[in-house]
C-alpha cells in the first residue's frame, strides 16, 4: 500500500501517499517512473478485490470448508474492488483517454471481521 494504512478520510486521488512497507515503497516507485515517462499513463488504485479468480471472499469461503472456525482481523478497516466495476471504469478511461491516477474501490468501509460475517449470513 502507497498510503500509511490509516483510514481517516475518503480515498482520493491526492491523498498523500506514505509507505509503511518495501512493498508499498517498490508500487510508488513504479508509479511514480510509469508517470515521469509517459504522460498517457493509466495509474489504477484498487483494494480488496473480488470476483472471478483468487480473491479476499473466496480465500475466506475456502477457509471456512476446513475450518470450524475463523479467527479474523477486526482492527483494519479497507473497501472492496469488484472485478466487474473495474473493468467498466478500465474500459470507459480508455475510451476516453483520460490518463492519470484514479481510485478504483466501492464507497462502503468495512473490516475483515464484517466483511466475513456479511459473507456467512
Amino acid at each position: 500500500m502507497v498510503l500509511d494504512g490509516e483510514r481517516n478520510t475518503t480515498l482520493i486521488e491526492t491523498n498523500i501517499v506514505s509507505p509503511q512497507t518495501v512493498y508499498g515503497s517498490t508500487k510508488l516507485k513504479g508509479k511514480i517512473l510509469v508517470s515521469e515517462y509517459n504522460s498517457k499513463h493509466y495509474i489504477i488504485r484498487i483494494a480488496w478485490r473480488y470476483g472471478d479468480g483468487n480473491n479476499c471472499v473466496k480465500t475466506m469461503l475456502k477457509l471456512s470448508e476446513t475450518n470450524k472456525v475463523l479467527k479474523v482481523i477486526s482492527d483494519k478497516k479497507g473497501t472492496l474492488t469488484s472485478t466487474v466495476d473495474l473493468a467498466r471504469v478500465i474500459i470507459k478511461l480508455i475510451e476516453n483517454k483520460t490518463y492519470g491516477l484514479y481510485f478504483c474501490t466501492c464507497k462502503c468501509e468495512c473490516t475483515w471481521h464484517e466483511l466475513t460475517k456479511e459473507m456467512f449470513k
